[in-house]
């Protein structure tokens, strides 16, 4: 391997989940200047998380609920939440946005909380990722705001 395709290599690396075998596509001499571009030039757009099917309800209506509908509504917020996390997988295993999306998990560290409802974790990872690559004072004034970090 040369020296350029190494860096390469190692750029896919450091600033996504690694290379695909697009990456390469059988050109030896790409220019690792070009692939930082080509990281950011795929990275501008934001996709929100979104998981159609799911309404979070309010406590009132919780309460009135028999505890079979509860049952339901608990296993239904439980399936959200794994369906969410699958869906962030996803986005960090095949995503174009790479560099976005591992700047999303490193941002995810540093505002780490533990979230139950799917509605904040949400809220919570699509204020992150629409920020991640953006201004640190449009993150941070996103998070003080975000229901995931009040609540914890």
């Amino acid at each position: 391997m040369n020296s350029s395709i190494e860096n390469i290599h190692h750029l896919y690396w450091r600033a996504g989940f690694g290379p695909t075998v697009e990456t390469f596509d059988g050109n030896s001499n790409k220019d690792v200047s070009e692939e930082v571009n080509k990281l950011f030039e795929k990275s501008k757009a934001f996709t929100p998380l979104e998981i159609p099917g799911w309404k979070m309800i309010t406590l009132p209506e919780l309460k009135k609920l028999t505890e079979e509908e509860k049952t339901a509504y608990k296993k239904q917020e439980k399936d959200t939440r794994a369906t969410i996390i699958n869906e962030i997988q996803d986005r960090q295993a095949h995503s174009e946005s790479c560099l976005r999306e591992k700047m999303t998990l490193f941002w995810i560290g540093l505002f780490a909380c533990r979230i139950a409802k799917p509605d904040f974790i949400l809220k919570y990872y699509n204020t992150i990722s629409q920020n991640a690559l953006g201004n640190f004072k449009d993150l941070l004034n996103g998070m003080i705001h975000n229901a995931a970090l009040l609540q914890y």
